[in-house]
């Protein structure tokens, strides 16, 4: 009998749990239709501080398409000194071909430089007053793919230019590994000024919700004088942080996405100048529930401290 009797009231004070969240969930919903208005500056304030850094995210992810889509093997160039003989530049073939993380060497002569020099260019009248063939031997090395995707391959770059015969070393992959680098640094970048951004839409909700509840001091008091409990008193000003933070979100999403749409045809006629279909990347289903859900858990933090600190400092004064 206890237990048949125990089951109905769990069951009641669940459904008075459940109402209880429901109705602080609308009240607060209705209180911010009441007065859009009034909201309108700090709405607007979360919203650009969380499309900030959604924006360093979005042009991060789009660098990183972009270089993983040029990002092609990639071919260093040696430029023997113009005394080398045949023998010598053969024997440097071997040497460079023996080296860790390369995949071939093949040598280009000065008779074959000479040719190609004379096919891409329109200077044959000029090469012709030439006594001599000015061109030297030219060492083509291929790292490979392994070599090439890690920092291995600028230490190999590093190795070659350290040949005494080689006059100049081309690499026709070192600026993308340079944008990496700076991509690497940029992510930590979008991290830390992510961070602070997330610190500063805290401090508006906590401050927005520390006004509300100064507004509602009166209503608070009476209601903590019938016996009321800190989660009852807490839960209304919790849910308002937590449309806050819901609202300045999706406002934030729209922005970006606009941001995005604008940039988007200029993005693509200039890729188009280049032969390269490369469109931006917006955000996906993914990173616009990521967004939802960073706002709204700093809109519900936020509340939690001011409520929380309004609350202690309300017994401390008692």
């Amino acid at each position: 009998m206890t237990e048949l009797h125990a089951a109905p009231v769990k069951q009641s004070a669940l459904r008075a749990w459940a109402r209880s969240h429901a109705y602080g969930l609308l009240s607060s919903l209705g209180r911010f239709a009441r007065q859009p208005f009034n909201h309108l500056l700090t709405l607007g304030v979360l919203a650009l501080a969380l499309a900030l850094p959604t924006l360093g995210h979005l042009s991060l992810k789009n660098l990183k398409h972009l270089s993983g889509a040029l990002s092609q093997p990639g071919d260093v160039s040696l430029f023997l000194q113009s005394d080398v003989s045949a023998s010598r530049a053969q024997s440097l073939q071997d040497q460079v071909a023996a080296m860790s993380g390369i995949s071939g060497v093949s040598m280009k002569t000065p008779e074959q430089a000479l040719a190609e020099f004379r096919e891409l260019t329109s200077f044959t009248d000029a090469l012709n007053v030439l006594e001599g063939n000015p061109l030297p031997y030219v060492l083509v090395v291929t790292m490979d793919a392994s070599t090439l995707k890690s920092e291995r391959a600028t230490a190999l770059v590093a190795e070659l230019r350290q040949i005494k015969q080689v006059e100049i070393v081309q690499f026709d992959q070192e600026w993308l590994l340079r944008l990496k680098a700076l991509m690497a640094l940029a992510e930590k970048a979008v991290w830390v000024f992510g961070a602070l951004l997330a610190l500063t839409v805290l401090l508006v909700i906590g401050n927005t919700i520390r006004l509300e509840i100064a507004g509602r001091s009166d209503e608070i008091q009476i209601v903590r004088l019938v016996g009321a409990s800190k989660a009852f008193v807490r839960r209304p000003f919790l849910y308002s942080g937590f449309w806050f933070g819901a609202f300045g979100a999706g406002l934030s999403i729209l922005l970006v996405t606009l941001a995005i749409d604008l940039l988007t045809p200029s993005v693509a006629a200039l890729a188009l100048s280049y032969g390269s279909a490369f469109q931006l990347q917006g955000l996906s289903w993914i990173e616009l529930l990521c967004v939802l859900a960073i706002g709204t858990v700093l809109g519900w933090l936020g509340a939690l401290i001011a409520s929380t600190s309004h609350l202690l400092k309300t017994e401390a004064a008692d």
